[in-house]
């Protein structure tokens, strides 16, 4: 078990133009938006209501001013699989392939004295965070001044406890915890879902501003928090060593209308990473809350789109044919309420019981001698 779960992020584009439509989510003082690019600006269009817990629509869209907020914009999107990040004057977002790192990581060779070192420019963890600073929005360090190592927050990535520590002197002389500090779980604030590192690379070199190290094609960031989700579970071996899973593919999909379960046409072209773990184990779609009960809070989630049976995806495209496994169908509500339908004597039909219920006839049951031939769709031998 470990406090939190270094990721690899690994650098991919899409142009602006391939993100219309889509909204994704960005916080800006404590407030939470959903935003949109209208071709021109990023837009916020929807703003969360704690006090509904739902979206209350901003009419008309305020534009955001990239270059007050710093240059850059730090958003989230379900459909891309989590960060997104947009610098100042680009034609185009990153969004990044992630990968969990457990001790039988590649990074682990570059390990001294039992940690890898890692530099951090922008939104470095602090360490020791208390409830009311994370329930306050303050849980990171100043950015640093310049890219220079000396300059940079090193921090250090425990090889044996998977942790990630602050070192402020540079030299392994302190290492602070990054994180909460102990007994502490915020309970309001933007982060009681947990909280992430900017990026953290093990060189510098090549940067000429802090804002470039977002750029990079391969970065890591560290997440951690009080949800067991913002935490690590690993499995290791009769010798302690970690036990290596196969990772889920991920490659990027565009849903087109004739792809649509529902042959509905208001998500045609719009793009998502699907992750793919084996049989059964397909997810990716974006999902949005639905209030059922009429008290303001979503009471069940439901993807925004469904995939048709026998559509062809993959890495490069062509590997896979989509199967659905389960089907949910949902009914409309009827506004006129139905007003042919009488059930003034529903109340006097009788029930019928297991008196008209015979068991079925279904032969001996089979004597099996051998193992099965198929599992999973997989011919074993």
């Amino acid at each position: 078990m470990a406090p939190g779960k270094l990721i690899r992020n690994t650098r991919e584009a899409m142009t602006l133009a391939d993100l219309a439509g889509q909204l994704l989510e960005w916080w800006e003082a404590g407030n939470q938006f959903r935003v949109d690019h209208d071709g021109s600006d990023f837009r916020r269009v929807q703003q969360w209501n704690n006090g509904t817990g739902s979206w209350d629509d901003i009419t008309p869209p305020t534009i955001i001013d990239v270059t007050a907020a710093g240059g850059f914009l730090n958003l989230w999107s379900g459909s891309l699989g989590g960060p997104v990040s947009y610098v100042d004057g680009d034609a185009e977002v990153t969004y990044f392939q992630q990968e969990f790192i457990n001790g039988s990581d590649a990074l682990m060779f570059d390990a001294v004295g039992g940690h890898v070192a890692l530099y951090g420019l922008v939104q470095c963890l602090d360490s020791n965070i208390s409830t009311a600073s994370a329930e306050a929005g303050s849980v990171y360090l100043a950015d640093a001044p310049d890219t220079t190592p000396a300059n940079a927050h090193l921090f250090q990535f425990g090889v044996d406890d998977l942790t990630l520590f602050h070192d402020p002197v540079q030299d392994k002389s302190t290492l602070n915890q990054v994180g909460l500090g102990a007994g502490q779980e915020p309970t309001t604030g933007p982060y009681t879902w947990g909280m992430r590192t900017g990026p953290l690379v093990q060189d510098l070199a090549g940067l000429t501003d802090v804002w470039d190290i977002w750029n990079v094609n391969e970065f890591f960031v560290y997440e951690t928090g009080h949800n067991a989700w913002n935490q690590l579970t690993t499995v290791e071996d009769a010798f302690s060593a970690d036990v290596v899973f196969d990772a889920p593919l991920q490659f990027l999909y565009e849903h087109l209308t004739a792809n649509d379960l529902n042959e509905d046409a208001s998500h045609d072209g719009h793009k998502v990473v699907l992750q793919y773990g084996g049989p059964g184990d397909l997810w990716g779609i974006p999902s949005e809350g639905v209030d059922l009960t009429g008290d303001a809070q979503p009471d069940r989630w439901y993807p925004v789109f469904s995939i048709a049976d026998g559509v062809i995806c993959g890495p490069t495209g062509t590997e896979y044919v989509i199967r659905g496994i389960e089907v949910e169908r949902t009914l409309d509500e009827d506004p006129g309420g139905a007003p042919d339908l009488d059930i003034t004597d529903a109340g006097a039909l009788t029930l019928p019981d297991n008196s008209l219920y015979s068991t079925p006839v279904m032969g001996p049951r089979p004597v099996v001698q051998a193992p099965p031939a198929v599992i999973n769709g997989e011919l074993v031998d």
